[in-house]
């Protein structure tokens, strides 16, 4: 009798560790990514994903193939943070994918348990010109001023991310003042953009500083040539090129 019993115990823990084991497995959701070109909308080979479980550590890494895809699993009740590199493309933010917040009770063949999305990435492309909307500087003034500074650590950030690229931080003024006086004062706005990106980590021989002054207007602004104030602002900008990749 006594052996029976204990039969029966074993047989009844066995089939419980099935049973649990099949509900983790039927709530295990399919996470389906898609990186693929910003611009042509071309899936992209060999990008670098790597997931990494927040509850213990673990980490997943896969390598799109020429579909542009990357399929793993993931744990419900689970914060995942998601990076991914590819060295012709920027590279992602972080993202945070948070399982709990999904429906646990979907049953595994359910579709729904399909998580899939595509993810554009932008080409790195010597030359490429970006404007750093928001970074001015007060008339006359080389000062980073408070307002700005978000925005220049957003792009240390960017930098810190793609530790390639070459940049030169380009400052232009309107085309009020003497020229050489607008060249002068650009040249010393630049290297102040400069000596903050390098505050924030960025190492010196990777950002070169170059003030125009006003030779380079985006409008028909001239000298002698009659603008509102609006108009003239459009020329006082701050842009950064991509001049190089280590």
């Amino acid at each position: 009798m006594k052996l029976n019993l204990f039969y029966l115990f074993i047989l009844f823990c066995f089939s419980t560790t099935l049973l649990l084991a099949k509900t983790a497995q039927s709530q295990t959701y399919r996470l389906l990514y898609r990186f693929i070109d910003k611009d042509t909308g071309k899936p992209i080979d060999g990008v670098s994903v790597r997931i990494l479980n927040t509850s213990n550590n673990a980490e997943q890494v896969t390598v799109t193939g020429k579909d542009g895809e990357t399929l793993v699993y993931l744990e419900p009740e689970t914060t995942f943070l998601i990076r991914a590199y590819n060295r012709k493309y920027f590279s992602t933010d972080t993202l945070r994918l948070q399982t709990q917040k999904l429906p646990n009770e979907i049953a595994k063949n359910d579709s729904r348990r399909d998580i899939k999305k595509d993810i554009p990435l932008e080409k790195i492309n010597i030359g490429l010109v970006k404007k750093l909307v928001g970074v001015y500087f007060s008339p006359n003034s080389d000062e980073v001023l408070p307002e700005c500074k978000i925005i220049l650590k957003r792009l240390a950030y960017i930098l810190r991310l793609n530790p390639r690229i070459i940049i030169e931080v380009a400052a232009h003024t309107d085309s009020r003042g003497e020229d050489a006086y607008n060249l002068e004062l650009t040249q010393r706005q630049a290297n102040a953009l400069k000596e903050f990106l390098i505050e924030q980590g960025i190492s010196d021989d990777r950002i070169k500083a170059r003030g125009f002054g006003e030779s380079i207007l985006v409008n028909q602004c001239q000298n002698d040539v009659k603008c509102t104030s609006a108009e003239h602002l459009q020329n006082r900008r701050v842009e950064y090129v991509i001049i190089g990749l280590e």
